[in-house]
């Protein structure tokens, strides 16, 4: 990711670190600090299998039950060093005494286990650049490992190796005192031969981590600067008949609508024969025994008889290789899970299975709350399960290839995947983004780097190249693009032939098969839609998904739908980075960057909290958007009269016959008219049709509104779906009210009584009461109960969002912010107008420049309802946009229930709210509120038509829209819970970054519901956090603008929706 206004801070750090050193000669490196040594006997990468003896333990796929397989995780010894000189440097020898070492659990990584602490950085690298020793050794923690294991006698032939999921960032290892190895590279495997310094009994296995490395250089991403043992530890047992690596193509003829299956094995010399089974479930699809010819064993395009594999219809099939040495005896037997799919650029567009496909995507980084880099397989699907329920069908591994088992379930739940190799130089300098380095000092233009690049992309690939579910590969992540990444598209292109390779700092030159730019803005997709470029192209990135954000997704999506090189995008992205921590007194809270360590400590404070889940995964509101704009199913009337829907399939293989869709026609207030379930036509891939409800003609009030809801289900559930799955739904309006009814608002006559402070309107029933040199309401009462405790307040600000300090909306709308202190009562003036009271409220915004008038007026009748006025209007011609227009009461204690009709019932603004229908919701005020990690604006609800607040005995107030619908937030909470003091006059910047850097554990529940009743609010935006606001057209701008609402009071026994279709100007006509 990029974040534009640290280039000026880079560019002092790339100056000031020692870049400009070049290595003395004759200075002696470390492994760990030199580039050109990045492994030390490492074994050749290869795809990662697991032997069984048997089929049937194969085919049951639980490693436990493999006899060649011996887990090593668990409880390990461990000692934490500050640095290498502080290390035990000994500790891996024989006998060497550890019973005095903490407890570790492998796999895991260090720093959330209670050793060092953990660095959260985006850009900037979290230790001292250095070309002189790349790595200072007194910033590199060293974390000793040390376990023992048992192990039985080796038999003739067998081999053992010793494998390493993934290790951050560098590390040694021994066994019973012998040095195997030393590599790096966090995130792809590394096996080591054993067999030689296994022995029979106890042995003992020392790790020797180091954090950081001159691999680090490579490992630049935007997350958790985490290190240890984060993946799996195993001893591979091999017979002497095993399989040493192989490599598989599943194909799919679309002219034939056969399988295409290639298969190349190389063994060792043990192995006489294998036999090949292809099975679907319990089903024998295909059999061959392959004998040995004069170098492996090979299968040349042997057709089969299979369904294809897309994430809409994931047919999983398993490969079964059965290996049998010269006495015909199983040795061992291997299974991969295998898809058959054909991938293909053809004029202009990404397809498989000869359809041009469109993914609907999300980065996923390697990441859970409590263990850090070590996820488990529980989560994995937790990830897989939640992203499928939201339409999400593709996944980019950023920027790192996941573990293993991530792919395997992509492929039976359906996903594309974009693999990437673990690279990425963004704190010495990436292009595209406006930096400034020197290309003389860059890793991607130098030849000592160019192996240790070579070897990551390669390491993937030779992992990772059976795994059926991925459609292409990334050669990383904002590296620049230097001539190493040349070579290493070229290296890729010749080891995979078929899948595309991408690059997103290649921009639009060779060296990628697509365009994969990242936050571009809607014009400049247009505009490449328009041009020549004959590639696909697919934002890697977009959609920056910060705090209260996601903003106009429905605007990208309408672009990507509308030009046939537009293929689709990944959200950035998936989680929020956010540790589990707790304050002293025991509340849990997720911290991020600054959060842990000394107050130096290198951290992008809250810049990993962009998910659209929390870290436990607990969904956003923004995911909601998410669903409905990635849906594949869309409605519109054909006509509304005739009960006939278009609708339109979007899915690429799967027909409509398929669904059902469950109908309601609703009346305003949430009353069913009408529901049913009818089956949906047979409406192929990429095509429309037309339905017909049977909605039974119905007698309608033309004052209330009715609306079409619409929900499609699957009696047979999608994987990892259930059978009331909604995958796609619509809100439709079937009339909207016309005309309102009048509202009685006789009662006995009113009073009124004025002091130089105070104007009182009261008769028996009710009573409010005004400051006149605020012009705020001091009290409201009904019935001798107090309703307000302060009202209304002018309100054009609001709590900062992270997309807001992107483009510092705290600077430029800072005269929209204390309109409380700067607004200044010109008039206060009442008239009685026939049955009612009129008072007026003139301000002005401003001092000593006056800015913007308000008016607020208000009229008062004797039934005791009190219909507001409010006008903004500009006074000077240049002025910023507002935040929010609108007013503030805060109501007295026991008023927390809430009631309303608008759009719900989850939080919405106006560029997100497409996934938010219009109906009757209910709820407590601190249901409404969300709880980003970073405490800011939320809460917001568009477009109601009515709203009530009431007590536990259904006393409260009723408030109605008398022009045009509002916005309203009902929260416990106070506006400055969202806004903190950092415009204060005497602080730096780094002062006010730390006044905002909070958590939610830093506001408490107030007692007071603070009620905002609003025109409207500026759009939460979505292009990126770092500068972007949100489209124009959601721009709240300083033009004339009113609006006007009624309060009305209830009771237990008041019928709001009846009250609520009722206007005080029996004309008043909808709106």
């Amino acid at each position: 990711m990029k974040k534009s206004y640290y280039l000026v801070f880079l560019t002092l750090i790339i100056n000031a670190c020692g870049l400009s050193n070049p290595p003395k000669k004759g200075d002696v490196l470390k492994e760990w600090q030199d580039p050109t040594v990045f492994n030390i006997n490492r074994l050749p990468a290869r795809a990662t299998f697991i032997p069984f003896q048997d089929k049937v333990a194969a085919l049951a796929a639980d490693i436990d039950q493999s006899v060649f397989v011996k887990d090593l995780g668990g409880t390990w010894k461990f000692h934490y060093s500050s640095n290498p000189q502080d290390r035990p440097s000994d500790f891996y020898k024989e006998g060497f005494s550890v019973k005095d070492w903490d407890d570790i659990q492998v796999p895991g990584t260090i720093e959330v286990q209670g050793f060092g602490y953990p660095i959260y950085t985006n850009i900037p690298y979290p230790f001292t650049l250095d070309t002189s020793v790349y790595v200072l050794p007194e910033e590199n923690p060293v974390g000793a490992y040390k376990t023992t294991f048992d192990y039985r006698s080796i038999e003739k032939g067998e081999e053992v190796l010793l494998h390493f999921g993934g290790v951050a960032s560098a590390y040694y290892v021994w066994l019973n005192g012998e040095f195997l190895g030393y590599s790096e590279g966090s995130k792809t495997p590394t096996e080591y031969e054993v067999t030689k310094y296994l022995k029979e009994g106890v042995n003992e296995l020392a790790v020797e981590v180091y954090r950081f490395s001159s691999g680090s250089y490579l490992e630049d991403q935007d997350f958790w600067r985490l290190s240890g043992i984060h993946r799996e530890v195993q001893l591979i047992t091999r017979p002497k008949a095993h399989l040493d690596d192989y490599s598989i193509r599943t194909d799919f003829d679309v002219s034939t609508q056969k399988g295409i299956l290639q298969l190349q094995a190389n063994t060792s010399a043990s192995v006489d024969e294998i036999d090949v089974s292809i099975l679907e479930k319990d089903n024998l699809v295909y059999t061959k025994t392959l004998e040995k010819g004069d170098q492996d064993f090979f299968i040349e395009n042997q057709a089969l008889e299979v369904d294809f594999w897309t994430a809409e219809t994931p047919n999983v099939y398993t490969l079964l290789l059965e290996l049998k040495d010269k006495e015909g005896k199983t040795s061992e037997v291997i299974t991969q899970k295998v898809g058959f799919r054909n991938i293909k650029i053809e004029n202009g567009q990404l397809k498989v299975n000869n359809k041009a496909i469109l993914l609907k995507g999300v980065n996923l980084h390697e990441f859970h709350p409590v263990t850090g880099h070590f996820v488990d397989e529980e989560m994995m699907l937790k990830d897989l399960k939640l992203m499928k329920a939201h339409n999400i069908n593709a996944i980019r591994t950023s920027h790192y290839p996941q573990p293993e088992k991530m792919y395997e379930f992509c492929l039976e739940n359906g996903f594309y995947m974009c693999d990437e190799a673990n690279i990425e130089i963004h704190g010495i300098g990436a292009d595209l983004q406006g930096m400034n380095y020197d290309r003389s000092k860059h890793p991607a233009f130098l030849e000592e780097w160019e192996a240790m690049h070579l070897d990551r992309v390669r390491r993937m690939y030779e992992r990772d190249k059976n795994q059926s579910a991925i459609i292409y590969w990334s050669l990383g992540n904002e590296s620049s693009n230097g001539p190493v990444f040349s070579k290493c598209y070229d290296s890729l292109k010749k080891w995979d032939k078929i899948r595309p390779v991408v690059y997103e700092q290649a921009d639009k030159v060779r060296n990628t098969d697509m365009i994969a730019p990242m936050y571009d803005e809607l014009d400049v997709m247009e505009a490449y839609a328009l041009g020549d470029d004959p590639r696909p192209y697919v934002q890697c990135e977009y959609a920056h998904s910060m705090g209260n954000s996601t903003g106009n997704l429905k605007e990208f999506w309408d672009l990507i739908e509308k030009y046939p090189k537009l293929q689709g995008a990944y959200i950035w992205d998936w989680v929020d980075q956010g540790l589990q921590a707790y304050t002293e007194e025991g509340k849990p809270y997720w911290a991020y960057g600054g959060d842990f360590g000394p107050d130096d400590v290198p951290s992008d404070d809250n810049f990993c909290l962009n998910g659209l889940v929390d870290p436990d995964r607990t969904p956003q509101p923004a995911l909601k958007e998410v669903k409905k704009v990635y849906q594949n199913i869309s409605f519109e009337w054909e006509n509304v009269l005739k009960h006939s829907l278009k609708v339109k399939n979007k899915y690429r293989f799967l027909n409509l016959s398929e669904f059902k869709l469950r109908y309601q026609l609703k009346e305003s207030g949430g009353k069913v008219v009408q529901e049913g379930i009818v089956e949906l036509p047979k409406i192929k891939p990429e095509n429309e049709g037309i339905i017909h409800l049977p909605i039974r003609t119905i007698s309608m009030v033309r004052s209330a509104d009715y609306y079409l809801h619409l929900e499609v289900l699957k009696d047979e559930p999608l994987v990892l779906l259930t059978s009331d799955h909604i995958y796609a739904s619509e809100q439709l309006p079937y009339q909207l009210a016309s005309e309102y009814e009048k509202l009685t608002t006789t009662g006995s006559s009113l009073e009124f009584g004025e002091t130089d402070e105070f104007l009182e309107v009261k008769n028996e029933n009710f009573s409010v009461e005004f400051d006149k040199k605020s012009g705020k309401i001091s009290h409201l009462n009904y019935g001798g109960d107090e309703y307000f405790k302060e009202g209304f307040t002018i309100d054009l600000f609001r709590g900062i969002t992270d997309n807001d300090y992107g483009w510092k909306m705290e600077e430029k709308c800072a005269i929209w912010r204390d309109v409380d202190q700067s607004q200044c009562l010109k008039e206060f003036s009442f008239t009685p107008v026939n049955n009612h009271l009129k008072v007026n409220c003139n301000f002005e915004i401003g001092s000593p420049t006056k800015y913007a008038s308000i008016q607020l007026q208000y009229e008062i009748y004797p039934s005791g309802d009190i219909v507001i006025h409010s006008t903004f209007k500009p006074l000077q011609g240049k002025l910023p946009i507002l935040p929010r227009f609108g007013l503030q009461a805060v109501l007295e204690e026991g008023l927390k229930s809430v009631g309303y009709y608008g759009r719900g019932p989850e939080e919405n603004y106006i560029d997100r709210k497409t996934a938010m229908e219009i109906d009757w919701y209910e709820s407590e005020a601190e249901d409404l509120y969300w709880a980003y990690s970073r405490p800011q604006e939320n809460g917001n609800h568009t477009e109601t038509k009515y709203l009530s607040v009431s007590n536990k005995d259904g006393d409260g107030l009723l408030f109605v829209t008398e022009s045009i619908p509002f916005n309203f937030t009902a929260l416990p909470y106070a506006r400055e819970d969202f806004l903190v003091a950092d415009n204060a006059p005497n602080l730096n910047e780094e002062q006010k970054k730390k006044l905002r850097l909070r958590h939610t554990t830093d506001i408490d529940v107030r007692e007071n519901v603070y009620l905002n009743i609003d025109y409207g609010q500026s759009g939460v935006a979505g292009n990126n956090s770092w500068g972007a606001m949100a489209l124009e057209k959601y721009q709240l701008k300083p033009k004339p603008m009113s609006y006007s609402f009624r309060i009305s009071p209830i009771d237990a026994k008041s019928n709001v929706h009846q009250l609520a279709r009722k206007r005080v100007k029996a004309s008043e006509k909808a709106l």
